[in-house]
């Protein structure tokens, strides 16, 4: 038990409050001492632990209802009260801006799917415009007249028979 106690106050000087707390429940655990579930409770509060802080408070209220410290015990636990609902609060507004966000970015995903179709119904791709096919088309024309203009003069030079040198 004291070495649990002394740790505990060697730990609340270092400021490491929820260690401290939890080494003066041990010693309540082996010497069940009111002041230590007292002393607890401040060690949660300064850490800034709400809920263990109350629930140390109201086991010392509890197991000691006369003690001089109830008052102050009892002050604590309606501030803290106060605390954990403003926490709470905090919590469901930090979790509706969560959810809104994601609603609006949802939104915004849409809104640049529906431009991006826009986008792509005032300027088709290439292939869907006429004048692309118009040029195509009298490429494969021009490419046509031209192999049978080639065809045709290539054959009309051509000759039946095996070329002959003639030498003088």
């Amino acid at each position: 038990m004291a070495n649990h106690v002394q740790l505990a106050q060697q730990l609340f000087k270092e400021q490491k409050y929820s260690a401290a707390a939890e080494q003066l429940k041990l010693a309540y655990e082996t010497q069940p001492n009111p002041l230590f579930l007292f002393n607890a409770g401040q060690a949660y509060r300064k850490a800034m632990w709400p809920q263990e802080a109350k629930q140390m408070y109201e086991r010392f209220v509890s197991t000691a209802p006369d003690h001089q410290l109830v008052p102050e015990a009892k002050g604590y636990i309606q501030t803290l009260d106060s605390l954990i609902e403003e926490r709470e609060a905090k919590q469901k507004v930090e979790l509706t801006l969560i959810e809104k966000q994601g609603e609006l970015q949802e939104q915004v995903r849409k809104r640049e799917e529906v431009q991006r179709a826009l986008d792509r119904a005032k300027n088709p791709p290439i292939y869907r415009k006429p004048w692309f096919w118009a040029v195509t088309g009298a490429a494969v024309a021009a490419a046509g007249v031209t192999l049978t203009i080639s065809l045709v003069v290539t054959s009309r030079f051509k000759t039946d028979g095996p070329t002959i040198a003639v030498s003088y």
